[in-house]
C-alpha cells in the first residue's frame, strides 16, 4: 500500500463510528473542531492540531458541526504514532507538508516517484511533532454505572453540578461512585468534571469570538480567573494564549 493523501470538508455534522485503519493515519483539522474517540480516552481535535493513529487502532471520529479534514495514510514501515494515538498541535512545517501531499491521491501516488520520497520525510516530521502531545482529553470509563455519572457530568457540565445529583443519576452509591472513578479513570469526579469543563471551553476559543469570560460562564466556571487557573494546569497555556495560537496556526494556513 502506498502512501498518499486525502482531503474532506463537510458541511453537516458527521460521525465515523468505529473505524480502523491498515495503514498509520495522520488526521489533521484544518478548520472546525472534530472529536476523537478511542477505548481509553476522547480527544478535542480543535483547528490546526491532529493526530496519529496507529494502524489496526480502532477511533471514532464525529463533529457537531462543518469541518475540514487533512489526511494521510502512511506506507507500512514508516511508522506508528508515539502512542496507539496521539493528538499534538499541528507545527508550520508539518502543516505545509500535508497540504503540499494534497497533490497525491492514491492513484497518483503509486505514479509519482516523488511521492516516494516525499512522504517518509512527512511521517518524519509528523513522529517529531507528536511527541509534544496536547493535554486536551478526558479519560472513558468501562462500568454501566460509571457511564451513565459521565454521560450525566457531559449533559450538565456547565450548571452547578453536585455529586449526589451525579451518584443518583448512576445509579450507585456515591462512596461507590467515587471508587469507581479513582479505580477506571485515576481521576476523582471533580478532576474530571474540571477537565470536561476546560476540553469544551477550548472548542469555544478555537471555534468562535465569545470573549474569555462569556466562555468561562458559559461553562460552569464561578470567574474568569477561576477558569484561567484550570485551563492552564491542564492545557500549559491560558485562554487568551491558546486562542492566540489557533488563531496564528489559521492565518498561516495554505
Amino acid at each position: 500500500m502506498y502512501s498518499h493523501a486525502f482531503h474532506k470538508q463537510f458541511d453537516q455534522p458527521f460521525d465515523t463510528g468505529e473505524r480502523r485503519f491498515a495503514q498509520a493515519y495522520l488526521l489533521y483539522a484544518s478548520a472546525g473542531v472534530f472529536h476523537l474517540e478511542e477505548a481509553q480516552r476522547s480527544w478535542l481535535l480543535a483547528p490546526h492540531r491532529a493526530a496519529l493513529i496507529a494502524p489496526g487502532h480502532g477511533v471514532r471520529v464525529w463533529t457537531s458541526g462543518p469541518a475540514t479534514s487533512a489526511s494521510v495514510l502512511f506506507a507500512s514501515g514508516l511508522g506508528p504514532a508515539p502512542g496507539n494515538c496521539t493528538v499534538f498541535p499541528v507545527t508550520p512545517l508539518l502543516r505545509e507538508m500535508v497540504h503540499h501531499a494534497a497533490r497525491w491521491d492514491s492513484e497518483a501516488a503509486a505514479q509519482d516517484p516523488d511521492a516516494a520520497v516525499f512522504f517518509p520525510a512527512l511521517a518524519q516530521v509528523a513522529r517529531q511533532a507528536a511527541a509534544s502531545p496536547e493535554p486536551l482529553w478526558f479519560p472513558r470509563c468501562a462500568t454501566p454505572e460509571l457511564q451513565r455519572a459521565v454521560s450525566y457530568t457531559l449533559a450538565h457540565h456547565a450548571e452547578a453540578l453536585a455529586f449526589a445529583d451525579v451518584a443518583a443519576a448512576s445509579g450507585a452509591a456515591p462512596r461507590t461512585l467515587n471508587r469507581r472513578f479513582a479505580e477506571e479513570m485515576g481521576i476523582g469526579w471533580v478532576q474530571f468534571l474540571q477537565r470536561v469543563r476546560v476540553v469544551r471551553a477550548a472548542e469555544q476559543l478555537a471555534a468562535g469570538r465569545e470573549t474569555v469570560a462569556c466562555i468561562a460562564y458559559a461553562n460552569g466556571f464561578a470567574s474568569a480567573s477561576r477558569f484561567a487557573q484550570a485551563f492552564r494546569e491542564v492545557t500549559g497555556k491560558s485562554p487568551a494564549e491558546y486562542r492566540r495560537s489557533s488563531a496564528r496556526a489559521g492565518a498561516q494556513r495554505v
